[in-house]
C-alpha cells in the first residue's frame, strides 16, 4: 500500500477525481437544468405557501419566485384586519373568504403608493376550516392561492 502511495500519478488521482466529479455535476445542472423565466403578462401563477401557513401562527408566507407575500392578522378596534405585505408592487389584491355568507371577492386596500401594503378588515373572525382565497396582480401577471385560514387563529399582533 505504501508504495502505491509512493507513486506521484496516484497521489495527484486522488486529489483531482474529486474535483472533476463536483465540476462535472455543476456543469450538467448548468446545461441541463431548468432556467429561470419572467413571468408573462396575462398568465396565473400558483403561490407557495410556506409551513407557517400550517399552524395557528398569525402570519402566512406566500412565495413564487422572486415574489413574496406576507400576510398577517392585527387585531383593531373595529376587528380583525388582514395585512399583506408585497416584495414587489402589486396593481391589485383580491381576497375571498368562505366564512362571510358572500364568497366573492373582495379588493384589499392599498395602504401606500408603492403598492407594498394592503389591508382589509374582515367581517368576521375566520374559522381554522375556513378558505382564503387570494389573488395578487403585478406587471399583468395574476398569483393565485388557496389556503386554510387556521394562521389567523392566534398570534394577532
Amino acid at each position: 500500500m505504501m508504495t502505491l502511495l509512493a507513486n506521484k500519478h496516484v497521489v495527484i488521482a486522488l486529489f483531482v477525481a474529486p474535483l472533476l466529479a463536483v465540476f462535472t455535476w455543476l456543469a450538467v445542472g448548468e446545461l441541463s437544468g431548468e432556467k429561470p423565466r419572467a413571468a408573462q403578462p396575462g398568465v396565473s401563477y400558483p403561490l407557495l405557501a410556506k409551513s407557517n401557513c400550517r399552524y395557528a401562527s398569525g402570519q402566512c408566507d406566500l412565495e413564487n419566485g422572486n415574489l413574496a407575500l406576507k400576510l398577517k392578522a392585527r387585531q383593531t378596534e373595529g376587528g380583525l384586519t388582514l395585512v399583506l405585505h408585497a416584495s414587489h408592487p402589486l396593481d391589485l389584491v383580491l381576497l375571498a373568504n368562505s366564512s362571510t355568507a358572500s364568497t366573492v371577492p373582495t379588493a384589499m386596500l392599498r395602504r401606500d403608493e408603492g403598492g407594498l401594503l394592503w389591508e382589509m378588515p374582515l367581517e368576521a373572525s375566520p374559522e381554522a376550516s375556513d378558505r382564503l382565497r387570494l389573488v395578487a396582480v403585478a406587471g399583468g401577471s395574476r398569483y393565485y392561492v388557496e389556503h386554510s385560514a387556521v394562521f389567523l387563529r392566534t398570534g394577532v399582533e
